[in-house]
C-alpha cells in the first residue's frame, strides 16, 4: 500500500522496460501487433504505440495492488478507448467485472449511486460487492463534468470521494451504510475548461495520476499509416497507388497542425477548436472510399480510379472537416491558399491541374478566358462533391431502364444527375409523408444536403446546422435522413417541454433502433 504513503513520478524518456525476469526489453517488444481484422470497424480500431504499452504497463500495476487510478489528458488522446479495451479485453473476465459510466453536467448523485449499486450484489447485511471470487472495476469517464452546486461541490464526486474514504456510501431509501468490497475506481478527465471543472485536492488525494500528453506528428503518423495501409490492402486498391496511403496521412498531419495555428477562436468564432478527432474524421472520410464497389459503379473501367482520384478524395474530406467549420470568405480564402501549398508539396501536381474539370476556365494561364477563370476559387472547391447514395451510370448502349452500379461513396461527375437523383428522392418522400414538403433543389441546397447526409452515414456522427431562419435546415435533414433510410424523431419543443419529456422521446428512438432494422437519427 505504499501509493497511499508516497508519490511516485514516472518519466518514459527511455526506450526500455524491466521484465519479471530482471531483463530489459525494448517497450517496442512489448506491444501486442495483432493485425487488424478484415471487418474492423474505424471507431473500434486501437493501434499500439509505445505510449500505450507504457500506459498498459503501469495501469495492469496499479490495478493488481488496488489502487486507485486517474487518467487525464486533452481530448482525442484516446483515455476512454484505452481502459475500456483493458477491461473488456486485457483482463480475464472471470476475475474481473467491470462497471462503465459516464458523468455529463446533469449527473446527480443519486443517478451514479443506483448505477453501481444496480451492477453490484448483495454479500451480508450491510456488505455487497460483486460475485465471489471476484473483483468490481468502476470506471468513470469525463468525471469532472458534472455541474458546480450552489455551494461548490460537485455531489456526484464528492460521492465517490466517500467511497475512497469510507469504502462504501448510505443507502438512499433505508439510510444505513452500506460498505462496498472488492471494488476499485478508475477515473478519466480532460483538463478544465470547456465546461469542465477543477477537481479538489481532497479528491485527488486518493489517486496514482496518470498523464497523457497530446500525440507528437510521429505517433500520429504511425497509428494513421497503420490504419491507412489496412485499408488499401483490405479494400482492393490499385497496386499503383500503394504509396499514396503514407503521402496521404503526411499531408492530412500538416493540414492539421496548420489549421491549429492559423484558425485560433475568438469570442466570435469559439468553434475554431480543433483536435485529434478531426484529424481522424479525414481519415475516416477517405476510409469510405472503397475503390472494387467504385469500378463497378464505373462500368468495371479501373482506369478512372488513378492518383488524382484519392487527391481530390482527400481535398473533399479537408474541406468537409475544416473548410465546412468556417464563417467567413476571408477564412475560406485563407484554407484555400493552405491547400495549394499542400497539394503540389505532397502530391506533385498544382490544385489547378487536380481540379482542372471543375474549373470554368482551361487552366491555362494567358488564355482566352477570364482572368478568373484561370484560377481555383472557392466556388471551385464548392463543386468538389462526393456522395454514396448515388449510383453509377448505366452503359451508353445499354437497353432502356437498365441499372447502373451500386451505390458506394463516390465523386459526382454530374451535378444535374445528382439534382435529378435528389428530386426523385423527394417525390418519394412527399408521396410517404404526412407532411409534405414543398422543395426547390437548386445547387445550394443540393450541396447541404451532401454534407448533412455524409455526417449522419458515419458511426457516431453529429452535426450541429447554424443558420438563419427559413434557411432549410430542418427540410434537409429529414430528406437527407430519407436518402439514407434513416428514421429521423424531431424534438417538438414547447413551454412545458422539460426532462420528463426528453427522455421519453429519448425512450422512443432506442426503442425504435432495437426493433427495427432502420438506423435513427435525432
Amino acid at each position: 500500500s505504499c501509493y497511499k504513503n508516497s508519490t511516485l513520478y514516472l518519466t518514459f524518456t527511455n526506450t526500455f522496460c524491466s521484465t519479471p525476469l530482471g531483463e530489459w526489453k525494448p517497450w517496442m517488444e512489448m506491444i501486442d501487433i495483432t493485425p487488424i481484422p478484415n471487418d474492423a470497424k474505424f471507431s473500434n480500431i486501437v493501434i499500439p504505440t509505445k505510449s500505450t504499452a507504457q500506459l498498459d504497463y503501469v495501469v495492469q500495476h496499479l490495478i493488481n495492488v488496488g489502487a486507485p487510478i486517474l487518467i487525464t489528458g486533452p481530448t482525442g488522446t484516446g483515455k476512454s478507448v484505452f481502459v475500456s479495451k483493458l477491461l473488456n479485453q486485457g483482463l480475464p473476465q472471470e476475475l474481473w467485472t467491470p462497471i462503465e459510466l459516464a458523468f455529463s453536467a446533469k449527473t446527480t448523485a443519486n443517478q451514479t449511486q443506483d448505477i453501481i449499486d444496480g451492477k453490484l450484489g448483495k454479500r451480508r447485511k450491510g456488505i455487497f460487492g460483486p460475485p465471489i471470487n471476484t473483483n468490481a472495476i468502476i470506471f468513470v469517464d469525463d468525471v469532472n463534468m458534472p455541474e458546480v452546486e450552489e455551494y461548490g461541490a460537485q455531489p456526484p464526486v464528492e460521492l465517490l470521494r466517500q467511497f475512497l474514504c469510507q469504502s462504501g456510501w448510505y443507502d438512499n431509501k433505508e439510510k444505513t451504510f452500506q460498505k462496498i468490497v472488492d471494488s476499485q475506481l478508475i477515473c478519466a478527465m480532460a483538463p478544465p475548461g470547456g465546461g469542465r471543472n477543477p477537481m479538489t485536492p481532497r479528491f485527488m488525494r486518493h489517486f496514482s495520476t496518470l498523464c497523457i500528453t497530446s500525440f507528437d506528428n510521429m505517433t500520429l503518423d504511425t497509428i494513421f499509416s497503420q490504419i491507412m495501409n489496412w485499408h488499401f490492402q483490405v479494400s482492393s486498391m490499385p497496386s499503383s497507388l500503394n504509396n499514396m496511403s503514407k503521402i496521404l496521412v503526411e499531408a492530412t498531419l500538416d493540414m492539421y497542425r496548420i489549421a491549429m495555428k492559423g484558425l485560433l477562436p475568438t469570442p466570435l468564432k469559439s468553434h475554431y477548436t480543433f483536435n485529434v478527432r478531426d484529424f481522424a474524421k479525414v481519415m475516416q472520410g477517405c476510409l469510405k472510399f472503397k475503390p472494387t464497389i467504385v469500378v463497378q459503379s464505373l462500368n468495371n473501367n479501373f482506369s478512372l480510379i488513378n492518383s488524382h482520384t484519392l487527391v481530390r478524395l482527400w481535398l473533399h474530406e479537408v474541406l468537409r472537416v475544416f473548410g465546412d467549420r468556417l464563417i467567413e470568405m476571408n477564412d475560406q480564402e485563407w484554407l484555400l491558399e493552405q491547400l495549394k501549398i499542400l497539394i503540389p508539396k505532397y502530391f506533385n501536381d498544382k490544385i489547378e491541374i487536380v481540379l482542372n474539370d471543375l474549373m470554368k476556365g482551361d487552366g491555362i494561364v494567358g488564355s482566352s478566358h477570364a482572368e478568373d477563370d484561370d484560377m481555383v476559387t472557392v466556388d471551385t472547391l464548392r463543386r468538389l462533391l462526393f456522395v454514396e447514395f448515388l449510383t453509377g451510370e448505366p452503359p451508353k448502349d445499354s437497353a432502356v431502364g437498365t441499372l447502373g452500379g451500386p451505390a458506394t461513396y463516390m465523386e459526382v461527375t454530374n451535378a444535374s444527375r445528382l439534382v435529378e437523383t435528389l428530386e426523385i428522392f423527394l417525390e418519394e418522400y412527399n408521396a410517404e409523408s404526412k407532411k409534405p414538403m414543398d422543395l426547390v433543389l437548386f445547387m445550394f441546397a443540393t450541396e447541404h444536403l451532401t454534407r448533412i447526409a455524409r455526417v449522419m452515414s458515419m458511426p457516431g456522427g453529429n452535426a450541429l446546422l447554424v443558420g438563419m431562419g427559413g434557411s432549410g435546415r430542418q427540410s434537409l435533414t429529414r430528406l437527407a435522413a430519407y436518402v439514407l433510410d434513416f428514421g429521423i424523431k424531431q424534438i417538438e419543443l414547447s413551454k412545458n417541454y422539460g426532462v420528463t419529456e426528453w427522455r421519453d422521446d429519448i425512450r422512443s428512438v432506442i426503442k425504435a433502433a432495437g426493433l427495427t432494422t432502420r438506423q435513427q437519427g435525432e
